[in-house]
């Protein structure tokens, strides 16, 4: 019964000690994507500023796309190129926004699991020593028990002995 119980603590600590570290992922994953949005943000507040005819994510993708797909002569175009660049690496940002956010929702459900399978294990180790503890109730009683009836069974050796000396005095 001791060894269950060791066995459900040191159990225990190892899914708490996961916990905090799928909590430290987690919290990494979300400090990433901050600073990959922030990034985000500046470089359009950046392009903005540089150029007021700033196109949006979906137009710097058309444009980029359809720059690939013309003659040579418009892909020199310093202009195309850089909405190509921008449009690429906006792209980019957002697939790893989206691949992070994604593994930020895996991190939470993992998170979550480990609580609830924490909460399983301290409700069985509370079960366990609630047994344990009725348990020990009980040998105390039997305990008690066996000492009044060997009490019982002296006080009857000597009430048998007396009784033998009787029968041989008469």
């Amino acid at each position: 019964m001791q060894c269950q119980m060791e066995d459900l603590e040191g159990e225990c600590q190892k899914l708490r000690k996961r916990l905090l570290t799928v909590e430290d992922q987690l919290q990494t994953k979300v400090e990433e994507v901050s600073a990959l949005e922030s990034k985000m943000k500046k470089k359009r507040s950046n392009s903005m500023s540089d150029e007021p005819d700033v196109a949006t994510t979906s137009q710097n993708l058309a444009i980029a796309m359809l720059a690939a797909g013309s003659h040579d002569s418009i892909e020199r175009s310093p202009n195309v190129k850089n909405k190509r660049r921008r449009a690429s690496s906006i792209s980019n940002i957002q697939q790893n926004l989206l691949e992070l956010r994604r593994e930020y929702d895996n991190l939470q459900s993992v998170s979550q699991e480990l609580r609830t399978e924490i909460a399983i294990l301290n409700d069985s180790m509370q079960n366990k020593e609630r047994d344990i503890c009725d348990k020990e109730q009980r040998i105390s009683d039997l305990e008690e028990r066996n000492r009044r009836l060997a009490e019982d069974m002296e006080a009857n050796i000597r009430l048998n002995s007396d009784l033998r000396v009787n029968l041989l005095n008469r």
